[in-house]
């Protein structure tokens, strides 16, 4: 079976870096932990050079001292601040039995889910969320109806089959389970279907975390759409490869990342500017994940400021209707 990080690899050929090992059943190992305070800080051996220092790729000083003083007050969901309905398991399972399951069946992956949150407005952009490696957790799920209540037809995906890990051996061992082209086939199928729908008004943003969000990389690739949205992914291709995009892409990063090094998404920005293509790129002082609020590496101000850009990104791509 081609795993998703292998078909990476396929796709995006001596791109990967050598921390992600290709042959099946030896790159336990060589992970680090995300939830260990000191992932992202000390690998140095894996990243000879990576100190890539810039806080955000592409952007005069000027902008970057501007956007570090954006708003931050807290967005919320059902009146709720966001980050303490994310931080709580019990809020998140409630948020997710508000969502509505729904199926799809494909030629390869035969039949997939994935739950729905519908706005409350006539027609609404379409935003796919790409869950991270631990599979669709209702943390992913609460963010969906978060991005519902925003506006947005938002359909969370589930490429697990349904599982969930609560370990990173269960997580490693799920996400290496997943089979790129059948990855890429629900993606396509998914956001094909959401297009659609009578509710979406054609408009599709493509956002993923970690393992998603170089899943959502791939799916703008394979089904160009109108915005992508990248949190601590991996970013890589060729200028003739990332000619296909259609759409921007946001992406958020950490300078401590271990897994997305900087000098990984220094030569994809480089890539992109080659292909033609906007990439706007912030680079936080954090590591993989932080915008996990149950992670350890997770830091608010960060996260905060990273979801507004968010939010405002998504706004201005995907504009709605204005009559609701």
């Amino acid at each position: 079976m081609v795993t998703a990080l292998q078909e990476w690899g396929r796709m995006f050929p001596s791109s990967l870096p050598p921390v992600f090992n290709r042959s099946p059943g030896r790159h336990r190992c060589r992970f680090p932990d995300p939830r260990d305070k000191k992932a992202g800080m000390h690998h140095t051996s894996f990243w000879p050079g990576r100190w890539w220092r810039a806080p955000v790729v592409g952007e005069p000083a000027d902008q970057v001292a501007a956007a570090l003083t954006e708003p931050t007050a807290d967005v919320v969901l059902g009146g709720v601040p966001l980050a303490t309905v994310l931080a709580d398991a019990d809020r998140c399972r409630a948020v997710a039995t508000t969502l509505e399951s729904v199926t799809l069946t494909l030629p390869r992956a035969g039949r997939v889910a994935a739950v729905l949150g519908r706005p409350d407005r006539r027609s609404a952009p379409v935003v796919i969320l790409i869950h991270e490696w631990w599979g669709l957790t209702d943390q992913i799920k609460a963010m969906a109806a978060h991005l519902a209540e925003a506006g947005y037809f938002t359909l969370a995906v589930d490429l697990m089959d349904g599982r969930v890990a609560t370990t990173v051996d269960d997580a490693v061992t799920l996400s290496a389970r997943v089979n790129g082209a059948t990855a890429r086939e629900i993606l396509v199928g998914w956001i094909d279907w959401a297009r659609c729908q009578d509710q979406s008004d054609g408009q599709v943003g493509v956002l993923g975390w970690c393992f998603g969000g170089g899943l959502a990389l791939m799916a703008s690739l394979a089904m160009p759409v109108e915005a992508t949205v990248i949190y601590c992914g991996l970013v890589m291709g060729s200028a003739d490869t990332l000619s296909a995009l259609k759409g921007p892409l946001l992406g958020h990063f950490g300078s401590r990342d271990a897994f997305v090094p900087a000098n990984m998404v220094s030569r994809f920005a480089a890539g992109m500017k080659a292909a033609g293509r906007e990439f706007r790129c912030h680079l936080y002082d954090a590591g993989h994940g932080f915008a996990n609020p149950t992670g350890n590496h997770h830091h608010k101000e960060e996260t905060r400021l990273a979801w507004r850009r968010t939010l405002a990104f998504l706004a201005e791509t995907l504009k709605a209707d204005e009559d609701p």
